[in-house]
Parts: C-alpha cells; sequence; structure tokens
C-alpha cells in the first residue's frame, strides 16, 4: 500500500472533523503496532500531573479523552494546527490548510 492510500484511509474528504481525522489516526498506528505511539502523550502528561498541577496543553482537549495522543501528535508533528494557538475545535470540519499538510506527510 502506498503512503497516498494510507492517508486516504485516514482522511476521506474535507467534511471530516478532527476528531474522526485523529480516530482513524489513532486506529492505524494501533494496527500497525506501534501502541506505544498510541498513548505516548497520555502516559506522559497522567504521570506528570500525579506530581504537578498539569493539564492539557490543548485547551479543549483533555487528558483523559481517548483521542488526546492522536490529536496532540498531529498539533506536535505539524500535521494539523491549532487554529487560535490554544484549542484544535475537534468537532469542526478540518481546514484546507490541514486536509494538505496530512496529505504531505503521507507523500513523502
Amino acid at each position: 500500500m502506498k503512503k497516498c492510500d494510507k492517508f486516504l484511509i485516514i482522511v476521506n474528504d474535507l467534511k471530516d472533523t478532527g476528531f474522526e481525522i485523529s480516530g482513524k489516526l489513532e486506529n492505524y498506528i494501533k494496527s500497525q503496532g506501534k501502541n506505544d505511539l498510541a498513548s505516548r502523550y497520555s502516559d506522559y502528561y497522567t504521570k506528570l500531573s500525579q506530581s504537578h498541577n498539569v493539564s492539557s496543553p490543548i485547551a479543549d482537549i483533555q487528558i483523559e479523552d481517548s483521542d488526546f495522543d492522536a490529536v496532540l501528535g498531529m498539533v506536535e508533528n505539524q500535521i494539523m494546527e491549532l487554529p487560535d494557538g490554544k484549542n484544535f475545535y475537534p468537532s469542526e470540519a478540518i481546514s484546507l490548510v490541514d486536509y494538505l499538510n496530512c496529505l504531505k506527510l503521507f507523500e513523502n
């Protein structure tokens, strides 16, 4: 399967929301046997929050959310961005820029 085909599995069209894409990405990562990546961020932030007063770096995504790892991974790796620098807006459709960033990732 070509990388571009993998992208199409994750992003069907521009009507996908951030949560839909992050869920698909998380399922894809798990299907590739990379379970450590699937919980990398939540493990870190959960451990950190036990000893410090730490909350999610994304205002509208909580550490306990099932898509926290996928969302934070996409933002950290500049696949998708936070439109206002704080919020992911998970229920909104993705922007054309985010769509093209995802495509670029899988083309390389």
